[in-house]
């Protein structure tokens, strides 16, 4: 049978000056997803549109519209 087990391994440490660092490694991923609308927002998700005209006020995250939200 497959061994599906896995142990974490240790943090790498590069010595510094002051203190150690940890080393770590991210990954950002970006994805077009192929939708007719937004699901928090009603702005326009018309694909080759100039930059940053598919946004609205909530996509934006603009000052107290979260507040607006939750109401």
């Amino acid at each position: 049978m497959l061994d599906l087990t896995y142990d974490t391994p240790k943090p790498k440490r590069i010595a510094g000056a002051k203190d150690d660092w940890e080393l770590v490694i991210g990954m950002e991923v970006h994805a077009q997803v192929s939708s007719n609308s937004k699901l928090f927002s009603g702005a326009s998700t018309q694909f080759g549109a100039e930059p940053n005209s598919n946004v609205a006020f909530v996509d934006a995250c603009l000052l107290y519209t979260s507040d607006a939200a939750d109401e």
